[in-house]
């Protein structure tokens, strides 16, 4: 297998508990392959639970279902569908051909379904989760508006103008800088790259107003 720990990068991948995610869905493939018509039976779970309905109760009638249908644990189907990285056949130890139809039946299930599962499972797991945002920045004016949503769905709109943002978003950023420094995660590079970009867009437009300033 291929795992990657970029801490050059900015990243620090969790190598111990990304080889547990892989080695965890080997074994779950293994466990679904026994079962008769196992690919037609997993499509049938998924678009039945995650298409219906998003609510917390067909999430845990979706997991309970797995669990039933194949005896299996379904945390470890679940865990890889919310991971950044995925099995290919030939990282794998799924020689077998029904194997390798079913890994690459769930990693096309992990493309559809992987965004979808990992909203319900903040939902369920951590409701109070900060999940995103909606920013409406209105034309010649000073004041504008901020929706702030947690995972459950709840929202909090306030307004604020150019100082107030800023004095948040100085307090958002020094508590990423400690997250990434203490913590043990993993983030979307394309996520990163963005931020990147934004902030560097930020950083001149601030630098040009005190220069106008200083004028």
């Amino acid at each position: 297998m291929v795992f990657s720990n970029r801490d050059k990068g900015g990243f620090k991948l969790n190598t111990e508990q990304t080889k547990k995610i892989m080695i965890n869905i080997i074994g779950f493939i293994k466990d679904v392959d026994a079962t008769n018509d196992s690919i037609e039976i997993l499509n049938h779970i998924f678009e039945f639970h995650l298409l219906k309905s998003s609510e917390k109760k067909s999430f845990n009638n979706f997991i309970d279902h797995i669990s039933i249908a194949f005896e299996v644990n379904p945390n470890y189907l679940i865990d890889y569908m919310t991971y950044n990285e995925s099995l290919t056949i030939n990282d794998s130890e799924l020689e077998n051909d029904s194997y390798a139809d079913l890994l690459n039946f769930i990693n096309k299930l992990k493309k559809k379904y992987g965004l979808i599962i990992s909203n319900l499972l903040s939902q369920n797991r951590d409701p109070f989760m900060l999940s995103g945002a909606d920013v409406n920045v209105k034309n010649n004016g000073s004041i504008h508006n901020l929706r702030v949503i947690r995972a459950d769905g709840e929202s909090l709109s306030m307004n604020f103008d150019s100082s107030s943002i800023m004095a948040t978003s100085l307090a958002f950023t020094q508590a990423l800088s400690n997250s990434i420094e203490i913590g043990i995660f993993s983030l979307d590079p394309t996520l990163v790259n963005h931020y990147l970009d934004a902030n560097k867009n930020l950083i001149q437009q601030l630098a040009e107003l005190l220069e106008r300033k200083d004028d």
